[in-house]
This record gives C-alpha cells, sequence and structure tokens, in this order.
C-alpha cells in the first residue's frame, strides 16, 4: 500500500522547504526522485518566477515567470509553461513513480492544474498503486475546496497531512 503525505498551507508558508529537508534527510538511505519547486527572485527579494527542480538528477526546468509568451497559459500575473509541465515534470514523476523508493510531488496548485495531462496524471491511480512512500505539497485553496474534485480526491488517498 502507498503511504501518502499530503503538506499544505498558503503560499509561502513553507511547503517546498519543508519537502526540500525532508528529501535531503532521506536522500542517504534511499533513492529520492520527483520534482520540488523553488522560487526564482530579483535583486529586491521580490519573487519573479519558479522552476521546476528533478530531485534525482538536478535537471531544471521552468515553470512560470512574469514573461509573456506565445506558448505559455496567464494564471493571475504568470504565465506558465505547460509545455515544461508535461515534458518535464510528469516524466520525471512517473520514473520517480517506477524506480525510487521516495518520491517528491511539488505541487497540486491550480498553476500546475492548468494543465489536463496534469490533471489527469493526478487522478489516475498512479499515486495509489505505485507502493511508494510519496510526499505531495498541495496548495491550501486546492486541499481546502470541497466543490474541488482533486481536492476531495486527495483528501481520501492521503494518509497523512502536514499543514504548515
Amino acid at each position: 500500500m502507498t503511504n501518502i503525505t499530503l503538506v499544505t498551507g498558503d503560499p509561502k508558508s513553507g511547503k517546498s522547504t519543508y519537502l526540500n529537508k525532508v528529501c535531503q534527510e532521506v536522500r542517504n538511505d534511499y533513492t529520492v526522485g520527483g520534482i520540488v519547486a523553488s522560487d526564482i527572485r530579483d535583486e529586491q527579494g521580490d519573487r519573479v518566477g519558479f522552476v521546476m527542480n528533478n530531485v534525482g538528477t538536478g535537471e531544471t526546468a521552468m515553470l512560470a515567470d512574469l514573461t509573456e509568451y506565445s506558448n505559455k497559459v496567464q494564471f493571475g500575473k504568470w504565465f506558465v509553461y505547460q509545455d515544461n509541465i508535461k515534458g518535464f515534470m510528469l516524466p520525471v514523476i512517473t520514473k520517480a513513480l517506477r524506480n525510487c523508493d521516495v518520491v517528491f510531488i511539488d505541487e497540486i496548485a491550480s498553476m500546475q492544474l492548468l494543465c489536463n495531462d496534469f490533471k489527469q496524471f493526478i487522478i489516475s491511480d498512479a499515486l495509489t498503486i505505485s507502493y511508494k512512500r510519496i510526499f505531495i505539497t498541495i496548495a491550501k485553496t486546492v486541499y481546502d475546496s470541497h466543490e474541488n474534485y482533486i481536492g476531495n480526491y486527495m483528501r481520501s488517498i492521503a494518509d497523512d497531512v502536514v499543514l504548515l
């Protein structure tokens, strides 16, 4: 059986930082894989983008930034690289679910859910049949929404919830 821990909280509450700490603690004893996101900040310390980090290989890909471009989808002030969610994030997570002991998925939030392939992956059986230790960050707005199928589904499969 899977052991899924959801980590939820408001924006900037430390969800990704928490996952990074867990990853560093377990990586010497277990094979780790998946995605942990990090902020991109400007010289003033303002958030100007997000990058997805493959915790197994160190490879990175952009998730979103403030620059408008024709193949990005706008979400609030952010322009989301849907092609990177589909072409980078999903393959990294899929490979980790096959090959790693501990898997990290950061994050299930409205920005990522703009990508239909990501949404379909999350509600598929991939997470529940993997028999892996999985840590998933989920935006509090998605987790708390009882009208949101993703939030309801994630609450139903979680073994543990960490609220930050």
